[in-house]
């Protein structure tokens, strides 16, 4: 598969892709369950964080509201949810086909962190400084850098296909 070429085998070294595997006891107790969003096989306020790595994006958008919801109700008040995912600075959100996942507008944005408070997203902004970065652009992984169809191809980028942004929730 894809995943195994990319991750089990890397400069001659194996690489266990199998998270599961490694020892974790500095972290305390991590429980790793594999669950639709909005459907999680979790108690109420069981989890003390819930981290969401660049995934809500490619679930149905339809589900948003109930996703949001489910990961509240795990996570025990006053814990944090991290959220990365992608955005844009278009009115409207849109699927980028390449990598399967929807680009979330600023009101879409808004509507998963459930509240009324100013955004401060500022597209144009978070795109030059992206761009300019040398630390970005030499951390761009070879998948991307050799495909021709891909946006980062040799590294020669004029503008991002979508932002990557961080969304922290504060579960009350």
């Amino acid at each position: 598969s894809w995943m195994k070429q990319q991750f089990y085998k890397k400069q001659n070294k194996q690489i266990n892709i199998n998270e599961k595997g490694f020892n974790h006891n500095d972290f305390g107790k991590i429980k790793f369950i594999r669950a639709a969003f909005h459907d999680m096989p979790l108690k109420d306020e069981e989890v003390d964080a819930l981290v969401s790595v660049s995934a809500i994006e490619h679930s149905d958008p339809k589900l948003m509201g109930k996703n949001i919801s489910e990961m509240k109700r795990v996570t025990k008040k006053g814990s944090p949810l991290y959220i990365t995912t992608s955005a844009t600075g278009k009115e409207k959100d849109w699927f980028h086909n390449k990598t399967q996942g929807w680009c979330f507008s600023k009101e879409t944005l808004r509507g998963i962190i459930c509240d009324d408070i100013q955004i401060e997203f500022d597209p144009d902004r978070a795109e030059n400084q992206i761009l300019s970065s040398d630390i970005w652009r030499k951390r761009i992984d070879p998948y991307y850098v050799n495909d021709p169809d891909s946006g980062f191809y040799q590294r020669k980028i004029k503008s991002l296909p979508y932002l990557p942004v961080g969304i922290k929730i504060i579960r009350q």
